[in-house]
């Protein structure tokens, strides 16, 4: 896959927000773009092996680098969670209970029936 793969949402995008970044990297303007752009565009992963390029080939910025891994984790976390499906509610529902008690009329009439046989 290159940097401008058509078939990429927002590749063209993000590669030009991630060179503004290395252009001004003490803006934290530009970092909070390429989050946000990556993150629109479902590519916090490949936002995220940028970062760590520069954490492990740039001993100047790996301080910042490893920070904006961590934002990567924190909006890649804070969209799973978005993301999950809500817990089932709790509590019989109605349809049990109404199957529940016509099993028990059954059972009712059947008794009452097996009682005047004797």
């Amino acid at each position: 896959m290159s940097d401008s793969d058509p078939d990429v949402p927002g590749a063209d995008a993000l590669v030009a927000s991630w060179e503004a970044v290395l252009r001004d990297w003490e803006s934290d303007d530009a970092h909070r773009r390429f989050l946000a752009l990556g993150a629109a565009t479902g590519r916090l992963a490949e936002a995220g092996q940028r970062y760590r390029q520069v954490r492990d080939g740039d001993a100047a910025r790996a301080a910042e680098a490893e920070r904006r891994i961590q934002a990567v984790l924190a909006l890649a976390t804070e969209q799973l969670l978005r993301q999950k499906t809500p817990a089932p509610e709790r509590g019989t529902p109605r349809l049990t209970l109404i199957a529940l008690g016509v099993a028990l009329v059954i059972v009712g009439v059947t008794l009452w029936q097996l009682a005047r046989l004797q």
